[in-house]
């Protein structure tokens, strides 16, 4: 072999070498790429679906919320079956209604998201709350798996194999899930918020007059009672449905008008704003129903005294009809002299008087009539020497659709009260001077009427069949 061939041997080995090592050293770089590229890509995921499941952790809160929403509205409008629920809920302690929104339709892209709810009420203090307990659910994709945070996955307590809340499977779909508890305290309001509320419509005479006073502010009454010198201008009206057939002929409106449907015609004596559309739904009046009362009387046309009793338990009567003519006077009397002292009076007929027959309402009285037929009388006939309009209320039950209701008061008197007929149709005639505020479905004022809106009134909650609630607890269950 010569020298030449050696050396060329050598050489080659010594390339070979090299290009060995180079490959090693590729591979290894190689190997070191990928290692990185695949932690930077783990640790990508994990974050992303972290970020994801935060995403939809948030979204199952958002949907709890919305049907715990949905439950009080409900409350709210007392339309629980009209909404959807299977009924109203029960007395303390029956089983709870409950129902599930799919709150998701319609969003493009988007795994369900839901809600159940569960409604009851509780006994606190001896007053009926409700409870709504509202889970919300929003569906995780991608698999049920964790991130790599498990701080991060103890927090959401998400659900991947199993229901956390029963222990029940969740399929193929792992999901994030959160249940509010509320509870929110019943209170009635004054459904006398303004003179007058009408569903459908108004006529007036050239000569009528509607203002406002205040019975609880001396600077805006004088010993309770409406004084010309201090009246206010808050004597306002609304009518949920003019049907085209209001008429207000030049009166003296000091306050605004706001209504729907065809324009009110002839508002030139508007002395505030006249705004449409208008909407103010009325409370349907009904029944009483209490079933406990005093055996007598059972009828009311002659002259009579009614006594009171407290307002934890008022002193209740059931009647046919009320008739009282020339002469014949209804006494409403404390139970205790300088005690303010409650009455309840449900007629399930007719309510009249005429002539001089009247009712005579004792300082401190506190009155209620349930009337559930018509109403017939004279402005004269109410002689309420508490001078509050809230101490005489008159509520006339809602009768079956169709079936029609009047209310009519007439003559020269001062009524002072609040009359709630929201299906009657009410004729106001003669000189009468009305001190409170009157709800009813048409109102015709044929003559030179003055009504005088008591703003008291709407500050006065235990005069109404009206509940809103306000929450008084809002948590999340941790388990």
């Amino acid at each position: 072999m010569t020298r030449r061939t050696i050396h060329r041997g050598a050489r080659w080995r010594r390339r070979a070498s090299q290009s060995g090592s180079a490959v090693l050293a590729a591979l290894g770089i190689l190997a070191v790429t990928l290692v990185l590229v695949g932690a930077a890509l783990s640790e990508a995921g994990s974050r992303f679906r972290t970020s994801h499941h935060s995403s939809r952790w948030s979204q199952a809160e958002h949907a709890a919320e919305a049907g715990a929403e949905l439950a009080l509205m409900s409350a709210q409008k007392g339309s629980w079956t009209t909404d959807g629920w299977p009924s109203d809920p029960g007395a303390v302690g029956a089983a709870a209604m409950a129902n599930t929104f799919t709150l998701s339709t319609g969003v493009p892209a988007t795994g369900p998201v839901s809600a159940s709810v569960a409604v009851d009420q509780v006994a606190i203090d001896g007053v009926a709350w409700l409870r709504i307990r509202s889970t919300g659910r929003a569906d995780i994709s991608g698999g049920a798996l964790a991130g790599m945070d498990t701080q991060d996955v103890l927090l959401r307590k998400l659900s991947f194999r199993q229901d956390r809340t029963d222990g029940t499977s969740v399929g193929a779909a792992p999901r994030a899930t959160r249940t509010l508890e509320i509870l929110a305290e019943p209170l009635r309001v004054s459904p006398f918020t303004r003179m007058l509320l009408l569903n459908q419509k108004l006529t007036m005479s050239a000569s009528g007059e509607i203002d406002s006073f205040d019975s609880s502010d001396p600077t805006k009454s004088t010993n309770k009672l409406y004084d010309l010198a201090k009246r206010q201008s808050r004597g306002d009206v609304g009518v949920n449905d003019t049907q085209g057939l209001s008429d207000l002929n030049g009166s003296v409106i000091r306050g605004d008008v706001a209504y729907s449907g065809p324009a009110i015609t002839d508002t030139g004596g508007v002395q505030g704003t006249v705004t449409t559309p208008f909407t103010d739904p009325t409370d349907v009046v009904p029944t009483p129903a209490w079933t406990t009362f005093n055996a007598t009387p059972t009828i009311i046309n002659n002259t009579a005294t009614l006594t009171g009793s407290t307002q934890a338990s008022p002193a209740r009567y059931k009647v046919s009809s009320v008739s009282l003519s020339v002469g014949k006077t209804l006494t409403l009397a404390p139970h205790a002299v300088g005690q303010e002292s409650y009455v309840e009076i449900w007629v399930t007929g007719d309510f009249a008087t005429s002539g001089t027959g009247q009712i005579l309402q004792q300082p401190g009285v506190h009155v209620t009539y349930h009337i559930k037929g018509n109403v017939d009388v004279t402005a004269t006939s109410f002689v309420n020497q508490s001078n509050v309009a809230a101490n005489c209320i008159v509520h006339c039950i809602t009768p079956p659709t169709g079936t029609p209701q009047t209310v009519n008061v007439w003559g020269s008197g001062r009524f002072i009260g609040a009359i709630n007929a929201p299906a009657a149709d009410f004729t106001i005639g003669g000189s009468g001077d009305f001190s409170g505020a009157m709800i009813g479905r048409t109102m015709a004022i044929t003559s030179s009427a003055k009504l005088h809106y008591d703003e008291a009134l709407a500050g006065t909650p235990d005069i109404g069949f009206m509940t809103t609630y306000q929450l008084r607890s809002w948590v999340e269950a941790v388990r």
